[in-house]
């Protein structure tokens, strides 16, 4: 009895044979653990997709008579569960601004081998998260997982280029004025300390290109990204605060060396229920209406109704959007990471977790959102209270208390 072959399947597509000699050889070690397949037109991708069942695809952009934004364009309608990543040396803007709703990844030729596999291992990491292909499928419908917004995009294929100028990417942010508002607001927070007088590219050179790349990111996902239907008991304005305070919050929790990471996870690690409220909406709200009963946590009525938490969905998308590994993880682990009551400085999952906790605390005692959203897994009246609870609060309410706090104001 011949053993079924169950490796992911990876294809690279590329009119160009040196192209595809070179990735081939380069790639020779990986064949133990991948299915690799090489064809040179979009054509011959799509045959490949019609016969078995692909991971991902890795395109290069400008081929002839038949493109990688059109065979982007076939794989999102025809075949959602498929992770998309082009890997292309050279790109205009209208090319660029045609695949945005179609990638999930943007990598830039030369690629190094070993950037190149990191981004084919997060894709298949974030394949086999939770049910891997059931989730991509029931998140990507008759059209696709969400791909990363506009700017957002633009940014990372623009700075894939390691020699792009602090001007280029100021010029980019600023193409959106109210980006570029949110980050001179940041900028001129105790986190960063610039004056008045900076402009977008002093922040850029201030913070790097990835802090900037990043707090698009959470402006464009908080602000931009609204739900198609309310989230019954949490207004989007209160989502979009409480991840911008927990952001704020996880940075003061985390160990020095984590802040950049828990600061991003706390921004973002509540996307999932945004693409929820969006994409399994009917679902989603049964989830809330059975945590109501209090027969159940929220994340268990998730996984009875939707097959899945909202931290399992926040994390796959990261993932996909090409985050950093460690950020996913911090998200997908919100309501599950270990937290020690002794000591005040947690590790940056359980700086997330915390933060998340306190921030949703406060909100729904002041009435924005309904108390099911609370962490219920993490303080409890039974135990004893931990000691990182006092400084945490009394850091939460000189947050609250600053001049640039963030509008936690609902209607």
């Amino acid at each position: 009895m011949t053993g079924i072959d169950v490796r992911p399947t990876v294809v690279f597509v590329d009119d160009d044979r040196d192209v595809l000699d070179g990735l081939r050889r380069s790639l020779r070690p990986e064949r133990k653990r991948w299915e690799l397949e090489f064809v040179a037109s979009a054509e011959d991708a799509l045959d490949v997709v019609s016969r078995r069942l692909v991971d991902v695809i890795v395109t290069d952009m400008r081929m002839p008579h038949y493109d990688g934004a059109r065979l982007l364009e076939e794989l999102r309608k025809d075949h959602p569960g498929i992770v998309r990543i082009v890997l292309s040396g050279e790109a205009n803007a209208a090319q660029v601004s045609r695949t945005l709703p179609t990638v999930h990844r943007w990598l830039a030729k030369p690629c190094d081998r070993a950037e190149l596999v990191g981004a084919i291992d997060d894709a298949l990491a974030a394949r086999g998260s939770g049910n891997d292909t059931a989730l991509l499928e029931a998140l990507g419908g008759v059209s696709s997982l969400p791909s990363p917004p506009t700017v957002y995009a633009d940014l990372v294929a623009l700075t894939a280029n390691d020699q792009v100028g602090h001007g280029q990417v100021a010029h980019l942010v600023e193409s959106d004025p109210a980006i570029a508002a949110r980050l001179l607001q940041w900028a001129r927070s105790p986190f960063i300390g610039l004056d008045d007088r900076a402009t977008v590219t002093d922040v850029v050179r201030s913070v790097g290109h990835r802090a900037v790349v990043d707090l698009v990111l959470s402006v464009e996902v908080l602000e931009r990204m609204t739900p198609e239907a309310e989230i019954p008991g949490l207004p989007s304005e209160a989502l979009r605060c409480h991840g911008e305070l927990t952001g704020r919050m996880a940075v003061h929790l985390a160990r020095r060396a984590d802040e950049p990471r828990c600061r991003t996870a706390g921004l973002l690690h509540e996307v999932g229920l945004l693409v929820a409220a969006t994409r399994l909406h009917d679902p989603l709200v049964a989830a809330i209406e059975l945590a109501r009963t209090g027969a159940m946590t929220l994340d268990e009525a998730e996984r009875t109704t939707l097959g899945h938490t909202h931290a399992d969905i926040g994390a796959l998308l990261l993932s996909l959007w090409g985050l950093p590994a460690s950020v996913a993880a911090l998200v997908g682990a919100q309501h599950r990471a270990h937290v020690d009551p002794t000591t005040v400085q947690q590790p940056a999952d359980a700086a997330v977790r915390v933060a998340s906790w306190l921030t949703m605390t406060d909100l729904a005692g002041r009435g924005k959102v309904d108390p099911v959203f609370v962490d219920g897994g993490l303080c409890s009246s039974n135990t004893p209270e931990p000691v990182w609870l006092p400084p945490a609060q009394a850091a939460l309410d000189a947050l609250l208390a600053s001049p640039d706090a963030p509008d936690c104001t609902t209607t």
